[in-house]
């Protein structure tokens, strides 16, 4: 704790920090592509067809949410309240994702199961970065 300057109001990030973003991303885009060819080779074509329907939903999300939240946050660190249109934009995503999957789901084209696993992309990619910052964790 000797190192700590109680002053600072926000520390600076640490170099490695940069880097989970576009990380993150990355291991996102790798598990879509790798549960979309099991599915393929191992289950039908709603399967495979859901499963890319929930990894595309899925990439859709973490950038809405990503800009949605940043942008409330901005506004209120500024005012001091959050702007109702940011507010309605972060929650007008979900309901454009239930929209999507529902129509999916009348269309009979989609596995809403595939849906949901591919939808869960984004976790599994926070999943491995967990284990990757143990891994190359240096004190």
């Amino acid at each position: 704790m000797d190192n700590v300057q109680h002053n600072e109001v926000t520390p600076a990030l640490a170099p490695d920090a940069i880097d989970i973003e576009p990380r993150l991303r990355r291991f996102t885009l790798a598990l879509i592509v790798l549960g979309v060819i099991a599915a393929f080779v191992w289950s039908d074509l709603k399967m495979t067809l859901g499963f890319a329907l929930g990894g595309v939903l899925s990439l859709f999300n973490e950038r809405w949410l990503n800009a949605s939240t940043k942008a409330i946050l901005e506004f209120a660190s500024e005012t001091g309240n959050p702007s109702a249109p940011s507010a309605l934009k972060f929650i007008f995503r979900i309901v454009v994702i239930g929209v999507v999957i529902v129509s999916a789901a009348k269309t009979g084209y989609f596995n809403l199961l595939g849906v949901g696993i591919g939808f869960t992309a984004f976790v599994g990619a926070a999943m491995i970065e967990a284990v990757y910052q143990l891994i190359t964790y240096k004190d």
